[in-house]
């Protein structure tokens, strides 16, 4: 409960004068001054209905508790976001999209390990974000920055014969090119993000190589301990299952030819 309270004053913080002010009328409209007040600027022979203190503080009241209202269908709205859309995205969807994955990813006692108790950051040694070359690079770091811990990319190259290859897949390869310059030693958490996951083959391939990589060097760390994010999700025709099941992400359609702003930019 006391964790409910909390996320929901962090979505309040950004209003929280126009909170004080509504508390502030709320106790003046309480205490039944807001008659003398009147007759203080109008003077007292001013005719006041006996009424006009009830509805005033009604009023208050009442507008009071329909912002109350909205924060907690925002604070709510956040725990399962998902928005279905048919058209591409904007820029002002990928705000929308960096700052639902940053309150997902981010919850409070949820996944990433918080640098002590009750405190509002995260372990900056225990977490990080890898961003799948290159829209995943985009988002991860936008993502990684608001939430203040460390970040880093990867690429992935596809081998010609995979043996997944006569189902149609690719299978990432060099996992200790890609991962050698990552220092996992103190790492607990691990968010694996890219853009959009479609066929799920770029996302497959990257955690693939991961866990291989962290076998390989002794690194224990379950599936519990990575999880995967995106911002578009594109479901899958019934007949050919996605490769991977996202953890976390904004927006899902049936459309695969749908976009991202940064996918239309003209190459140089």
């Amino acid at each position: 409960m006391a964790g409910f309270w909390s996320d929901l004053l962090r979505e309040m913080e950004e209003h929280i004068s126009i909170v004080l002010l509504g508390f502030l009328a709320l106790i003046i409209g309480f205490l039944g001054s807001i008659p003398d007040a009147i007759r203080f600027v109008l003077g007292n022979d001013f005719p006041i209905p006996s009424w006009l203190g009830l509805l005033i503080l009604s009023i208050v009241v009442g507008g009071f508790l329909v912002y109350f209202g909205y924060f907690l269908i925002k604070y709510y709205g956040h725990k399962n976001p998902v928005k279905n859309v048919i058209t591409s995205l904007t820029y002002k969807d990928i705000e929308y999209a960096i700052d639902d994955l940053s309150k997902k990813i981010g919850a409070r006692h949820g996944f990433l390990i918080e640098a002590g108790p009750g405190d509002v950051q995260f372990d900056r040694e225990k977490n990080l974000i890898i961003g799948i070359d290159r829209g995943g690079a985009i988002v991860g770091g936008l993502i990684a920055k608001k939430l203040k811990i460390p970040f880093t990319t990867i690429s992935i190259k596809y081998a010609k014969n995979s043996p997944l290859g006569n189902k149609g897949y690719k299978t990432a390869i060099d996992a200790s090119k890609n991962f050698n310059n990552i220092d996992f030693t103190d790492v607990k958490r691990i968010i694996l993000i890219d853009d959009a996951v479609r066929t799920g083959t770029n996302m497959s391939a990257a955690k693939t190589a991961l866990d291989d990589y962290l076998a390989h060097q002794g690194i224990s760390l379950n599936n519990d301990d990575i999880k995967t994010a995106c911002i578009l999700k594109v479901l899958p025709p019934a007949h050919r299952p996605g490769l991977v099941e996202p953890n976390f992400f904004v927006f899902k359609t049936e459309i695969s030819r749908l976009t991202l702003p940064w996918d239309t930019l003209p190459d140089n």
